[in-house]
């Protein structure tokens, strides 16, 4: 053996696994902080896929949270290769909602999902759109009528 080849000095395995220890403990906190500030509960199920992205105060700025939740439930509703559409009302009318509209379009495979504009004041009552998901308001188009309400949502049907 070549004893002119330099020797590494070994670090006792006191300080390595001392080291191991407290960057453990210290990714835990930050891990725990991180959980804490985002608020709500993490050992239950999420009802959206979004939950736990935001902290629970900016959760009215997620276009997609409402939506998630409101259309399934008013699907049962619906019956197989309807015409729907969904979005939320602006005062009341229709508006061009694409995080509803397109959230819709995933969640309503049984039926045939159209744009909102299909809602429109000024459509003939033949071509309106047979139902109408009104997300977080009222929809005051005055040939749909009320056919099943749950939070946040209102099902709505063409009167023809």
């Amino acid at each position: 053996m070549n004893q002119d080849w330099p020797h590494v000095k070994r670090t006792p395995d006191a300080v390595t696994n001392l080291a191991i220890i407290i960057g453990v403990l210290l990714l835990g906190l930050a891990t725990v902080v991180r959980l804490w500030s985002r608020g709500g509960s993490f050992f239950d199920a999420p009802q959206t896929i979004v939950e736990h992205v935001e902290r629970p105060e900016l959760e009215v700025g997620n276009p997609l949270r409402a939506p998630l939740l409101v259309i399934p439930r008013l699907a049962r509703f619906l019956p197989r290769g309807a015409e729907v559409t969904a979005f939320r009302p602006l005062s009341g009318h229709e508006q061009y909602d694409g995080p509803s509209f397109l959230t819709a379009i995933g969640q309503l495979p049984r039926n045939r999902v159209l744009p909102p504009f299909t809602a429109r004041l000024g459509t003939p009552r033949a071509q309106l759109v047979e139902y109408v998901i009104a997300i977080d308001g009222p929809f005051t188009h005055p040939a749909y009528r009320l056919v099943a309400e749950v939070p946040r949502g209102r099902l709505y049907k063409v009167d023809r």
